[in-house]
Order: structure tokens, then C-alpha cells, then sequence
């Protein structure tokens, strides 16, 4: 070999090394927890959300037919009424990933999507606060707040998408950044189709713009460069508004969320959409992180500016009025609590000679003759090895009995005895088990109710509430529907009234549900032959 050949092999052999060295850095230990983090969530998420199954079957039904339905096709109350759909990217999206991975893709994707939007209010924090590890725990109470969000539903999206609105506007502030700006309008464009949560996008888009403006008027001495950024973030603010029209029902969409929110059914009936519970450990957190985030803000060395107080704060007081609002409150309190953070005020509240001891015990932990060097990464890589080899073994172990959990959610041994002993009819069902019985029974048979109440509105929710709840009026409102069985909780005062009655028999039950056939002669054959 030549003298040239040998160091040009040299060269290479030197260039291929310092490649593979920082290719082993890159798992440092807080990529290291965020792969744990994937994993974790990839393993436990339950595929047993009610919402999550008659998504799937209008993804299924888009993939086919290729077009949206002109009205509702899952229930025999409403067949044929108007039914916005609003998330129908999000249903295509799912259905699709569904035919090619089945389950396990679609906790892929929430993983995935979960994974990623606490990496990027992770990012958010880190660059503000300079402190990796700070920042990190301050990215990991987005993701306590917002566990109870995680699952295969296209808030998932709104979450990402908002986050990812929110990191270009910091970038814009604080840095300077005009060009993420540019993002927005393309990004309103998907998200206005996978989900009406669009609209948060757009609210703190105006907000932040507001408030920067009104800032820039306040100053006494206005920087010319500064209103040419800002007429900039105008254009783009009027942009991505008009980017949301790029949907399948123009204009009405803009109207839909403010349907949803003005619907007594919302505010009484469906849970997530309560003031937060502060009696609940989770929601008491949240409080917490309010309080964590006036203290830093009333403490921090330089004055916050009103886009630091207004856009937070407006966010914070969307968590308090409905608990689905809090990831969203608490993706926007981090960054701006990061913000308050690097201002350095902690003398003011905590005592100097805490801190003193707090630096020196951090000295003494990091000591030189404590580092790993190189090892420390290689032991990271070794780690997740580990933790791949570890969700690989117990992932089918913990799935092994799915059918017997998601029973205690949706009815998953009811509906196997509905097909088995090939019960059909018109059905009177729990509201939210409408999703699971379209996901198993449509086309055949269509529901009574199911989670899409912007369908069914605030008269036909009050009207399932008193028929279920067994009502004064109960027997006046069920016999205009001419039900043939009736699948509820067991628990549910209807099932008690129903056989007192003695029209309808009970042919099953399990320890949460019972279904109850209509007594008469088409039927005569299965009550006979599963008396209970």
C-alpha cells in the first residue's frame, strides 16, 4: 500500500470513528428517558376509549366509500341528520394505520404523538432556561397533566399541533425567529381536518399577536424593525385564519367549536368537558402549577411584559372552566414559567444559605473523578437495549387478557352474545357504549345514542338521561322508539323498571352489563333457550 493510500485510509478510518463516537452521544440520558417514556406508553396505553371505536369505523367507511357521508349513518334516532366531520382526517388517518399495523400501530401513533409533543415543550424550556435537566422536569409535568388525554383520539393531534404553534411563537419573541412563522398556515391547514381543537391554535395566535402589539405601542421609543415584525406576525396571524377554511365545510367550521362549547350537554354530561375536580390528586397538581407560576412570575427580576401575563393566564383560566383544557394550559404555563426562571430570582424566595448548600452538594456529585466519560453513553445504548428486550417479552404477556379489561369499559363479552345468539332490532344502549356497538354491529344494525353529542344535542341528551335514570317520564319517552333489547350497566335504574315491568326478559348478564330482549315472539326462541 502506498504511502498516500495509508493515510487517506487513516483519514477515513479516523473519520468513521469520530462519526460512531458522536453517533454514541446522541443517546445521552435524557434522550435515554424519552425512549423509556415511548416504550412505557406503547406497552400500557388501552385501546378501550369509547370515543376511540366509532372513529375507527368512519375511518373505515371513508377508506371505502371514498367520500364523507352527507348525513349520520350510525344511528337509527338520527339516520340521515347533518353530522359535521370535523375530525375526519384524524378517522382516516386511524383507519389507515389500522389496516397496515392493526392495534399495536395505532398505539404507535399516540406514542408517538404523546412522545413528541413533550419533546418539543421540552426544547421550549431547555432553550429558555439553558438547564437541560430543569427543563426537562418542568416538559415532565405537561405529561402528568396531560396523561389523562393520552389515547387514540385526535386531541392527540391538538396537543402536537399546539405545541408546535407555541414553539415558533417563542422562537419569535424571544429570539428573534421570523421565519418558523411561515409553518403556521400550513399547519392550520391539517390541523382545522384532524381536529376541532384548531380553534386554541387560532385564539392564542391573535392573543400573543394583541398582546405583542400592544406592547410595541406602549414603548415610548418604537423601533421601526420591531413593527415590520410584528405586521409581519399580523399576516401571518390573518393567514393561518384564512388557511382554516381549507376544509370540507368552509366557513360553517368556524362555527363548530362554539357549538360544542355552548351545549348544555357538553357542560352537564360529558365529563371532560367539567370544571376540573380539585378533590383529585391529578387536578390538585395542576393547581400547584399555577401557583408555581404566579410565584415565579411576582419574583422574577424583570418585570413580565403583558404577552408573559395575558396568554398564560388566559389558558390557565380555559383549564379551570373544562378539565380538557389543562395540557394545553400547561404546555403554555412551562415555557412561560422557564421564562420567569432564567430571570434567576430564587434568592428572593429561597433562603441563600439553601442555595449555598444546594451548590455544593451539586459540586460534590459531579466531581470529576466521578465521571464516566464515553462509558456513560455506551452504558445508555446498553440501557436500551435493555428496555427494547424488556417491551418485547412483556408486551404480549400484559396484552394476553385484553378482552376481559376492555370488558370493564365497553361491552365486549355483551356484544359477543348480541352476534352469537344473532339478537337484531332496535337497540337502547348506554350512552357511552354507542362507539364500541358501531364498531362491532354496523352496517347491521345501527345505535340508540353514542358519544358524537354535538349529533344528538342537548333535547335528545336530556331525553337518554331520563329514560336511563328512570325518570317520572321514563316510559312515555322509551315507548316512542319501539325498542326490541336494550343493552345497559347493570346498575342503571332502567334495568330494575324494565323487569318489574315484565316486557322484557334478561337473556345476559356479566358482572358489569346486562341486555335485556323485548318479550315476544320473534324472541321467544333465545329467551327460552338463555333464561337468567
Amino acid at each position: 500500500m502506498s504511502a498516500r493510500n495509508e493515510v487517506n485510509a487513516t483519514a477515513q478510518l479516523g473519520k468513521t470513528q469520530k462519526i460512531m463516537k458522536n453517533a454514541l452521544k446522541l443517546l445521552d440520558l435524557r434522550r435515554l428517558g424519552f425512549a423509556a417514556l415511548f416504550l412505557s406508553l406503547l406497552t400500557f396505553i388501552p385501546l378501550t376509549d369509547p370515543d376511540y371505536f366509532w372513529h375507527q369505523k368512519t375511518g373505515q367507511y371513508l377508506l371505502e366509500m371514498g367520500r364523507l357521508p352527507s348525513g349520520d349513518i350510525f344511528s337509527y334516532t338520527f339516520a340521515g341528520r347533518p353530522w359535521v366531520l370535523h375530525e375526519w382526517l384524524f378517522e382516516l388517518l386511524l383507519a389507515s394505520i389500522y389496516a397496515q399495523l392493526g392495534a399495536f400501530g395505532v398505539k404507535l401513533m399516540v406514542a408517538f404523538l404523546a412522545t413528541t409533543t413533550l419533546v418539543i415543550t421540552y426544547t421550549m424550556a431547555n432553550r429558555i432556561l439553558g438547564k437541560p435537566y430543569a427543563a426537562l422536569c418542568l416538559a415532565l409535568l405537561f405529561f402528568i397533566f396531560g396523561a389523562t388525554g393520552i389515547s387514540p383520539r385526535p386531541q392527540m393531534l391538538t396537543f402536537f399541533f399546539f405545541a408546535a404553534f407555541l414553539r415558533v411563537l417563542i422562537g419569535f419573541k424571544y429570539y428573534r425567529e421570523n421565519r418558523g412563522l411561515l409553518a403556521l398556515p400550513a399547519l392550520m391547514m391539517l390541523w382545522v381536518n384532524f381536529h376541532g381543537g384548531y380553534a386554541a391554535g387560532l385564539a392564542l395566535l391573535a392573543l400573543f399577536a394583541a398582546c405583542e402589539w400592544l406592547k410595541f405601542l406602549a414603548m415610548e421609543h418604537r423601533n421601526s424593525e420591531q413593527r415590520r415584525r410584528l405586521r409581519w406576525l399580523s399576516l401571518t396571524a390573518i393567514a393561518t385564519l384564512l388557511s382554516s377554511l381549507v376544509n370540507p365545510y368552509f366557513v360553517w367550521l368556524w362555527l363548530y367549536p362554539f357549538q360544542v362549547m355552548g351545549m348544555e350537554a357538553s357542560s352537564t354530561y360529558i365529563t371532560e368537558w367539567h370544571s376540573p375536580n380539585f378533590h383529585h390528586l391529578q387536578n390538585q397538581g395542576y393547581l400547584v402549577l399555577v401557583f408555581a407560576f404566579l410565584i415565579v412570575t411576582t419574583y422574577r427580576q424583570r418585570k413580565a411584559d403583558i404577552t408573559e401575563l395575558t396568554v398564560p393566564l388566559f389558558f390557565t383560566a380555559m383549564g379551570f372552566v373544562a378539565s380538557r383544557h389543562i395540557p394545553l394550559a400547561a404546555i403554555v404555563l412551562i415555557p412561560f414559567s422557564a421564562a420567569a426562571l432564567a430571570q434567576h430570582p430564587l434568592t428572593q424566595i429561597i433562603p441563600e444559605r439553601w442555595l449555598r448548600g444546594c451548590s455544593a452538594w451539586h459540586a460534590r456529585l459531579i466531581r470529576k473523578d466521578h465521571d464516566l466519560g464515553d462509558k456513560e453513553y455506551l452504558f445508555n445504548w446498553l440501557l436500551l437495549g435493555v428496555l427494547i428486550s424488556g417491551f418485547l417479552l412483556y408486551y404480549p404477556i400484559y396484552h394476553a387478557k385484553d378482552s376481559e379489561k376492555a370488558n370493564a369499559q365497553v361491552p365486549v363479552k355483551a356484544v359477543d352474545f348480541i352476534l352469537q345468539a344473532g339478537i337484531r332490532g332496535r337497540m337502547f344502549n348506554t350512552y357511552h357504549y354507542g362507539g364500541y356497538l358501531i364498531y362491532r354491529l354496523y352496517p347491521t344494525q345501527k345505535v340508540f345514542i353514542d358519544g358524537r353529542a354535538d349529533i344528538y344535542g342537548d333535547a335528545f341528551m336530556k331525553e337518554y338521561i331520563e329514560i336511563s335514570g328512570g325518570s317520572e317520564n321514563w316510559e312515555k319517552l322509551f315507548g316512542r322508539h319501539n325498542i326490541d333489547y336494550v343493552l345497559i350497566q347493570r346498575n342503571e335504574p332502567l334495568r330494575q323498571l324494565l323487569l318489574a315491568r315484565g316486557d322484557f326478559k334478561l337473556v345476559y348478564e356479566d358482572e358489569v352489563n346486562s341486555l335485556l330482549l323485548r318479550n315476544r315472539e320473534e324472541y321467544a326462541k333465545i329467551i327460552a333457550k338463555y333464561p337468567h
